[in-house]
């Protein structure tokens, strides 16, 4: 299907409905889709999390793109912290993260009577079998407008770059709990740790990379394509200098290059799952 095809698909799921609430992260996908609706003269509002997961930054660019489109933007203080089932960080960790959100902008939905939630979620997020956050959003009767016009990242970059929307290429960026891998819980001092250990390495490095902490280990994680570059022209020294300050012992660079977040670790469970089995 081309992508042409694909927008007018598109086009038909958003105007199955007129008042639209949208789960707006402040990213690529669902900064579209709230663009979109807007061009569609829909009675859309734009709902923002505030929480101690998401950067500033995320929130000062939320706030920036709806300004400049004239978009009517809400912002909700979730509470995954105050959840221990959240913070005990178990491959189910989005599903409490997502029931958090969702069950807020139902509320939200009913108290205003609006029609329906949407939310980002595009047909590359449904490739895998463990999806804990969208099985949250089927709870909460969310509704995926690019999964139904199969619609997949790359596609909604091209669209967004059609429609000249300036972040047709800003960098995926989930929330801080995935720099925390499965079974190192998860608190506000952690997640302070990963922001500000972001923070220095951008300062030497500009391309897309990703941390992941372990206790005393910080382990870093690039395109594969660019540690080359990376070894060669950060100044290595100075940057492990910067990131000891925050408490680590010990600054690995991940030579498999970048995994997204849970990947192996379920991979690995998996893989002890079927060897557990076959001793049966």
């Amino acid at each position: 299907m081309g992508i042409t095809s694909k927008i007018k698909n598109l086009i038909d799921s958003i105007n199955t409905f007129n008042k639209i609430i949208i789960a707006y992260s402040g990213g690529v996908d669902s900064g579209l889709l709230t663009f979109l609706c807007k061009y569609l003269n829909k009675n859309v509002i734009a709902v923002t999390a505030v929480s101690e997961l998401i950067p500033k930054e995320e929130i000062e660019y939320a706030k920036t793109f709806t300004k400049k489109y004239k978009i009517k933007h809400i912002f909700i203080k979730t509470n995954e912290l105050k959840n221990t089932k959240f913070t005990k960080n178990t491959i189910y960790r989005c599903y409490y993260c997502k029931t958090e959100l969702f069950s807020k902008l139902k509320k939200l939905k009913e108290k205003l009577n609006y029609d329906v939630i949407f939310d980002g979620v595009n047909l590359d997020d449904m490739k895998s079998d463990f999806r804990p956050g969208i099985n949250a959003a089927y709870k909460f009767g969310i509704v995926h407008p690019y999964t139904e016009a199969k619609i997949t990242k790359q596609d909604i970059r091209k669209i967004a770059k059609k429609f000249n929307l300036p972040f047709w290429s800003k960098p995926a960026y989930p929330c801080l709990a995935s720099r925390i891998p499965f079974g190192i819980e998860i608190n506000k001092k952690i997640l302070n740790i990963v922001y500000n250990a972001e923070k220095i390495i951008k300062t030497f490095w500009q391309k897309f990379f990703r941390v992941r902490h372990h206790n005393e280990i910080l382990r870093i994680e690039l395109n594969k394509k660019d540690i080359k570059n990376f070894i060669t022209k950060v100044d290595i020294n100075k940057l492990i200098n910067k990131l000891k300050t925050l408490g680590y012992k010990f600054i690995t660079l991940d030579l498999e290059g970048y995994t997204p977040s849970g990947k192996r670790f379920i991979n690995f469970m998996q893989y002890e799952l079927t060897k557990n089995t076959k001793r049966l």
